[in-house]
């Protein structure tokens, strides 16, 4: 529920804006590092909703393939929270040169 109520909340300041406080109604930049951890987020609550909806206990997978998908997902999360980490702290790939 909390998941949810995230992933709302980043919806409504990056389009609507803050709706109280002195910057009421200027919307927020949409960072790389924001998105990425609000898209765990969101995974997370339909992961979640599917795990309710669904069994998944009826189909039989084969060790090798569980492990080979464990393995990419492990791989596309750490190198996306590698990127947001870069965009929040300045790295390279995401300040421009001054000057």
């Amino acid at each position: 529920m909390v998941n949810t109520l995230t992933v709302a909340a980043y919806i409504v300041t990056r389009t609507v804006g803050l709706l109280v406080g002195p910057s009421a109604n200027q919307t927020e930049k949409i960072g790389f590092g924001d998105l990425t951890a609000t898209a765990f987020e969101l995974v997370l609550v339909v992961g979640s909703l599917l795990l309710l909806i669904r069994s998944w206990g009826g189909a039989r997978v084969r060790a090798a393939a569980a492990e080979a998908w464990i393995g990419a997902i492990a791989l596309s999360v750490s190198a996306l929270t590698v990127l947001s980490l870069f965009s929040t702290v300045g790295g390279a790939p995401f300040v421009t040169p001054a000057g």
